[in-house]
């Protein structure tokens, strides 16, 4: 069985958990990213003729429906803006802050899962691919808007991509 380091900032979590003790505690999942200074609530955008709409978003964090949920072998991928349509930054508006080897939790109830951010790299907005699974890993991808801003829309998205190293 492989033994992972449990980060110092992992103690920021657990501070996190007794401050929001109520949210946690009620099983809204929790995306927790210490080093970008976000603790959001995650909701849920479904998939409808297939598109998945973040027109309501506003300034939280959602899992995209249809693509896997903290559980093995699948990806996780959670959206979140850059930037709101009146300007202000987004929830990932500092995403791109983030390195390979930080570490990221989802807390549901009392269970947390930790990754560790292992890629970071732009795709174009109709690349699909990075929602699906990952061979032989638990991922969680991190999907914001990046690149230039053409006609009112971002040229690119920005993928973070992680592992679970801890449940």
């Amino acid at each position: 069985m492989k033994q992972f380091k449990f980060p110092i900032v992992g103690i920021l979590v657990f501070i996190i958990c007794l401050i929001h003790g109520d949210a946690y505690a009620n099983s809204t999942p929790m995306l927790v990213i210490p080093r970008l200074m976000i603790d959001q609530p995650i909701g849920e955008i479904a998939l409808v003729n297939h598109i998945w709409d973040t027109a309501d978003l506003g300034n939280g964090v959602a899992h995209l429906g249809t693509t896997g949920w903290i559980e093995n072998f699948t990806n996780t991928v959670l959206a979140g803006h850059y930037n709101l349509s009146n300007g202000q930054p987004g929830a990932f508006y500092r995403l791109s802050r983030i390195s390979i080897g930080d570490w990221l939790w989802i807390v549901v109830g009392e269970r947390v899962f930790t990754y560790q951010i292992t890629a970071i790299f732009t795709v174009d907005p109709n690349e699909v691919s990075v929602t699906y699974p990952v061979p032989g890993e638990t991922a969680i991808s991190l999907i914001t808007c990046s690149g230039d801003l053409v006609n009112g829309f971002y040229d690119k998205r920005l993928i973070v991509r992680g592992v679970l190293v801890q449940q």
